[in-house]
């Protein structure tokens, strides 16, 4: 059993936690996470598995006819970001760090020089609004989080108080 934990793979998103005779379950980004270190189980009952399945059913029901309320339980607050680096492309990006820390670890990661941070917004659901950025700017993707923004992209970006 790999590291104390079972996972069984499904076609959703976000997190959510659940409990079930003492076991934690725990569900993220469409994984099923069953701790079953406290149960000092060889392997997972298969009860608990067929149990772990009708609960993930029952919130990918939920979710289907109310998809507002999905949204509002997998909000994240956090910052997003637009770093540009020495050699031109732009990163979008992410974080619920401090925003000074992050520019700082993508300095030391880097390998397109000398990164500036552009721009950084708060957002209520900061993994939705870095989604529809990536989206938007999706034919000037150079690679991962990597655009080849110009001056009017970078302005529009810096002009919207809130994108989600």
């Amino acid at each position: 059993m790999p590291g104390r934990m079972e996972m069984l793979r499904r076609d959703y998103g976000n997190t959510f936690k659940t409990e079930y005779e003492g076991v934690k379950i725990l569900i993220v980004d469409g994984r099923v996470y069953l701790d079953v270190t406290d149960l000092n189980l060889a392997e997972p009952v298969p009860e608990l598995i067929t149990w772990a399945l009708a609960q993930e059913r029952q919130y990918l029901e939920f979710f289907r006819q109310h998809p507002d309320e999905f949204r509002r339980l997998t909000r994240r607050k956090g910052r997003v970001y637009l770093v540009k680096s020495e050699a031109g492309p732009c990163k979008i990006g992410r974080t619920r760090q401090p925003i000074e820390l992050r520019v700082f670890q993508l300095q030391q990661e880097s390998t397109r020089g000398r990164l500036t941070l552009i721009h950084s917004f708060e957002s209520d659901d900061a993994h939705t609004a870095e989604q529809k950025l990536h989206a938007i700017f999706l034919k000037k993707r150079i690679e991962g989080e990597w655009f080849d923004l110009d001056e009017a992209d970078v302005q529009w970006i810096k002009s919207q108080s809130e994108i989600a």
